[in-house]
């Protein structure tokens, strides 16, 4: 190991070299953050989702709680995307999504994720649901299984609980 006196005989452009190299590894990367993007599709029954995209490379899809948009899911997008392809789902009646008259059932809103999967063209997503995304989650896993799944995540909710949590599809009434 060299001694101070050693590391100081380096030359002086040496040491603007390591001085510059140092800076760059504690500010990170210089190459630009992912874009987010927005986009829509309209389900089979005729209701206009919302959804925010960003990244490329292996898909996670986040699926927020009730009447959280998908903007809640922004530090992660802009954490996930610089590695992978990032969508976050607006629900319906949450986020830039449309109201619609029906459809609140969890088994709807698991073929809302159904739809977005197949609207996007994603074969094997990683799915992360957050507290009523948890259980519109498992119901897409109870309806159409887990061949498009490589993982599934599930945070802030009851599993197992018997009888298990219930959406009210009455609430608009």
């Amino acid at each position: 190991m060299p001694t101070p006196t050693q590391t100081s005989k380096c030359s002086a452009p040496a040491r603007l070299a390591l001085a510059a190299l140092a800076a760059l590894s504690i500010a990170g990367p210089t190459h630009a953050a992912p874009t987010l993007g927005s986009g829509f599709f309209t389900t089979s029954d005729g209701v206009r989702l919302h959804y925010l995209y960003s990244g490329r490379g292996p898909t996670l899809v986040f699926v927020p709680g009730w009447t959280m948009p998908a903007q809640i899911w922004l530090p992660q997008i802009r954490h996930f995307a610089t590695a992978y392809q990032v969508v976050a789902l607006d629900p319906r009646a949450q986020g830039e999504s449309a109201v619609a008259a029906s459809g609140y059932e969890c088994e709807r809103r698991a073929q809302d994720i159904k739809e977005l999967l197949d609207a996007l063209r994603l074969d094997t997503v990683v799915l992360v649901g957050w507290s009523l995304g948890v259980l519109e989650s498992l119901t897409y896993v109870r309806l159409y299984g887990t061949e498009r799944l490589h993982a599934l995540v599930l945070i802030d909710n009851s599993v197992g609980e018997e009888p298990p949590p219930r959406s009210d599809p009455t609430f608009l009434e």
